[in-house]
């Protein structure tokens, strides 16, 4: 029994309060802001494009290190190419994609071609002086070191990597090294030391095989006018070598 001490005691005490409940603060949702992309820049495409071919005269037609010469004849019977006149100097001419594709075979010997082709780029260049235009050269010529039928593009600013025409036109001419390069191949097929004297020359001085100039005509003419759609859409020809 409580005595009444007890009772007195035990009154006086106050009750505790009740414990509220505990909760972990609460984090302010974060919005996701949209990120917003820049706007697209517009296309740039060439309204001209200039295509050179590296070779040798016309006696040498049909020979490996004449490629260049030989595509080039196909391509503007392909495009029924429309011939004029710049100047002195005969060329031809196709529009695709609102670009004027412009074909100049480079003439003389292939280790002359810087020379051979300053007349020309000059007049050229001069026809379009003044003008609010945009024109990219783009050079055809024989490659070793690719397979027969296919085709490599060579960015502006490449070296000449030992290629007599391309070295000539790079030392001798006002095209420089501002220019886009199509390696057509023709391979290494031949037996013997490459570094043996005249084993490569008379390589590429040798005429295609019949099978040879099939693969040319059915596979790499076509894979040369795909490059040339592409380009005229900008693609490949304004990429440099840094």
């Amino acid at each position: 029994m409580f005595n009444s001490f007890t009772r007195r005691f035990f009154s006086t005490i106050p009750p505790k309060p009740p414990t509220p409940p505990t909760s972990k603060p609460t984090t302010p949702a974060v919005k996701k802001v949209k990120k917003v992309k820049p706007p697209k820049q517009p296309i740039r495409k060439p309204t001209n494009l200039l295509i050179l071919s590296l070779g040798n005269p016309k006696e040498y037609n049909g020979t490996r290190h004449s490629i260049g010469h030989y595509v080039l004849d196909k391509l503007q019977n392909r495009y029924r190419s429309m011939p004029t006149r710049i100047g002195r100097f005969e060329i031809s001419n196709h529009i695709i994609n609102d670009t004027n594709l412009w074909f100049y075979r480079v003439p003389g010997y292939m280790n002359l071609s810087g020379k051979s082709v300053t007349p020309f780029f000059k007049e050229f260049t001069n026809k379009f002086k003044g003008e609010d235009t945009d024109f990219q050269t783009v050079i055809l010529f024989d490659e070793l070191d690719v397979d027969l039928g296919l085709v490599k593009i060579r960015k502006i600013n490449s070296s000449h990597r030992g290629h007599n025409g391309l070295r000539d036109i790079q030392a001798s001419s006002n095209i420089g090294k501002n220019y886009t390069g199509l390696q057509l191949g023709i391979g290494r097929y031949y037996n013997g030391d490459r570094t043996k004297p005249g084993i490569v020359a008379d390589y590429v001085l040798s005429k295609f095989k019949p099978n040879e100039f099939e693969i040319i005509d059915d596979q790499l003419v076509d894979k040369v006018m795909d490059i040339l759609e592409e380009m005229t859409n900008g693609k490949y020809i304004y990429d440099k070598l840094k």
